[in-house]
């Protein structure tokens, strides 16, 4: 599975492949892209954080298994 701006990511990334390299609209995804990318670590937080905070056992205690040890066994 990905995330969302995984997603965009790879959408963006086919979406160059298919501008002339150079031309004004190749440059304005590859900018997009770049933001995007700079997204990643953020939204990875997030859902990191949602975990740790949220994920309970039906017993009230916490999970055994980390926010990080869950974002990357569901998204990598």
């Amino acid at each position: 599975m990905k995330t969302a701006m995984q997603e965009l990511i790879e959408i963006i990334s086919h979406e160059q492949d298919h501008k002339k390299a150079g031309s004004e609209e190749w440059f304005a995804l590859a900018h997009i892209k770049a933001e995007a990318e700079k997204k990643l670590e953020l939204e990875k937080q997030r859902i990191v954080d949602a975990f740790n905070g949220g994920y309970n056992t039906p017993h009230g205690e916490k999970c055994a298994q980390s926010g990080e040890d869950y974002y990357t066994e569901t998204y990598k």
